[in-house]
């Protein structure tokens, strides 16, 4: 049985647990390993916090108020964000899955990777008195975002993360590839009446097959050979890929209000495998130059009314 569909059947017997998230959790971290907080991936999530850094900087709002959508298990960039000084931090996931002792392996590595001086390349003006006041909340037994005065909300709707000022800077960083179609349709709304006039938002959506991320027998566009019914049956509620192309994400936020003001994609280095593969209809008729694209970064802002 190859790897991608012993993972698939695992996950998705998974999903039917009341405790489904922690559940996967363990089986990542003690079988597949993909979701332990390694140097390459603690970097990985680093590029994608210097591209929002970049962002807010330029963006010159005054006092920022900032949003990140997708904590996941390690809070890279909400702690990234409190490191750079900013003080009016929020982040939102559907489940509760940052612990105590996920923050601080979040923190360690931030302190490990500054000691090094591997964060230059990264973000080179983060503070050293917040770095000061790391090591002493790292000092406690119990360490939550409480500590770092941020706001951590979790449920199915994006509403209670609503606060009395709009934010200026709202980021996700590879969630969108994990909402369904008529879900992302309405957060994406929902974002629209959350975000400032001005404000400023930064997406990394990764639209390759995730199965494909450990089994190497299979490329990133092996998912677009299933019929939605086939993928029903494979797909699962813990780590659920919709699918979704590049354009018909541009498509979802300029219908939502926004317009994209800067994008940057990436492809697989060998597209010819795109010529070798028997797409379903659905996928048949897209270009291929948008089949193509299995990462892309977007910066959006409010379209003028």
């Amino acid at each position: 049985m190859k790897k991608w569909v012993l993972k698939a059947v695992i996950q998705k017997f998974i999903s039917f647990f009341p405790f489904k998230h922690h559940v996967n959790y363990l089986f990542q971290k003690y079988v597949t390993k993909g979701i332990i907080l390694t140097d390459q991936l603690f970097e990985d999530k680093l590029t994608h916090f210097k591209e929002h850094l970049e962002q807010i900087k330029e963006s010159d709002l005054g006092q920022h108020r900032i949003l990140e959508i997708g904590t996941g298990w390690y809070p890279v960039i909400p702690v990234g964000f409190y490191l750079a000084g900013y003080n009016d931090i929020a982040t939102f996931d559907i489940a509760s899955l940052a612990t105590s002792k996920q923050i601080k392996q979040t923190c360690e590595k931030y302190i490990s990777f500054y000691k090094r001086g591997k964060l230059n390349q990264f973000a080179p003006s983060l503070l050293p008195e917040r770095f000061a006041k790391l090591e002493q909340i790292l000092q406690k037994d119990d360490v939550s975002f409480n500590d770092f005065s941020m706001r951590y909300y979790v449920g199915n709707d994006i509403s209670i993360a609503q606060s009395e000022m709009l934010y200026t800077f709202i980021c996700s960083n590879n969630t969108f590839e994990h909402i369904h179609k008529e879900v992302l349709e309405s957060l994406l709304m929902s974002l629209n009446k959350m975000l400032e006039k001005d404000g400023v938002m930064s997406h990394n959506i990764d639209m390759s097959d995730h199965f494909s991320h450990m089994d190497k027998t299979i490329t990133p566009y092996h998912f677009l050979k299933f019929s939605q019914i086939e993928w029903n049956k494979i797909d699962n509620s813990i780590q659920p890929q919709n699918r979704l192309r590049k354009s018909e994400y541009i498509n979802l936020i300029e219908k939502a209000g926004f317009k994209v003001v800067k994008q940057t994609d990436f492809k697989h280095e060998d597209i010819s495998i795109l010529s070798n593969k028997e797409f379903v209809k659905h996928y048949s008729s897209f270009d291929v130059s948008d089949l193509a694209i299995i990462h892309t970064y977007l910066v959006t802002k409010k379209q003028k009314k």
